[in-house]
């Protein structure tokens, strides 16, 4: 069939070898996305001010569930802007573990 020598096949083998490999990296880099990584990063850089926070960017810290993110609003509605961070605690629901989660996300201007 085809009359090849045996360097042409040895050639031909390693660069079908290369080819599989390569096509095995990008799929594993696919995969993996980095800027979802890169994006995850980002959202734990930026701090955002509880006073002013709505409840579509406290969801999107993932600091607090809906339900209690919307108790916060509550609470700053009804007794006005927090002067201090530490003010959430008085939010129901809110507790020392909670808190030092939140204060990686937000601060209080």
């Amino acid at each position: 069939m085809l009359d090849l020598t045996p360097e042409e096949r040895k050639v031909i083998l390693f660069l079908l070898t290369v080819a599989v490999a390569g096509a095995g990296v990008k799929f594993a880099l696919k995969s993996r996305n980095p800027a979802a990584e890169f994006l995850q990063i980002d959202n734990a850089l930026i701090k955002l001010d509880l006073n002013s926070a709505g409840l579509a960017e406290i969801l999107r810290t993932k600091a607090l569930p809906r339900k209690l993110a919307e108790s916060v609003i509550a609470y700053r509605q009804g007794h006005g802007p927090f002067s201090a961070l530490e003010e959430v605690k008085g939010v129901k629901g809110i507790g020392k573990f909670r808190y030092e989660k939140i204060k990686e996300f937000f601060f209080v201007e």
